[in-house]
């Protein structure tokens, strides 16, 4: 991000958390904001929603988006949380049809549920396994708790 396009966001989200991780503008925000943000990221030319990925932490999700701008040949990765009592997390398919696959996938891995999701269903596992989430860390293959 440009000096400008970072007054510009910061103007637009004052109480957002802006920092560079591995040379790339990092913004961490509320999940209740992440629509928001990332409309107003496409808007100025981060069209390309890369990768979106879940992240079990010890006591919390993180969802990290990795969109990009053809325009200026730059990157912005935006993350947000959400408890593991309740993970809920708002959709940006809305705003990212390319966002559809990669949010079912989180929810079929970790459970996450990203509400305002037109088609939110399993995607590589079986329906019916609602309690089966491989990539959590409280997995087990043989379905016994820890």
């Amino acid at each position: 991000m440009d000096k400008e396009f970072l007054e510009e966001f910061k103007k637009e989200f004052p109480g957002v958390e802006i920092k560079e991780i591995d040379g790339k503008p990092t913004v961490i925000v509320d999940k209740e904001e992440i629509v928001s943000v990332c409309d107003f990221l496409k808007k100025r030319g981060y069209v390309l929603p890369v990768s979106i990925s879940g992240v079990e932490l010890e006591d919390r999700f993180e969802i990290v988006y990795h969109l990009f701008s053809i325009s200026r040949a730059t990157w912005c990765v935006v993350e947000t949380f959400t408890s593991k009592d309740d993970p809920f997390v708002p959709s940006i398919y809305e705003v990212f049809r390319g966002a559809d696959w990669q949010e079912r996938e989180i929810y079929d891995m970790f459970g996450i549920v990203f509400e305002g999701h037109p088609d939110l269903r399993r995607i590589l596992l079986e329906e019916g396994e609602d309690d089966y989430f491989p990539l959590r860390k409280d997995f087990r293959e043989d379905g016994s708790p820890n």
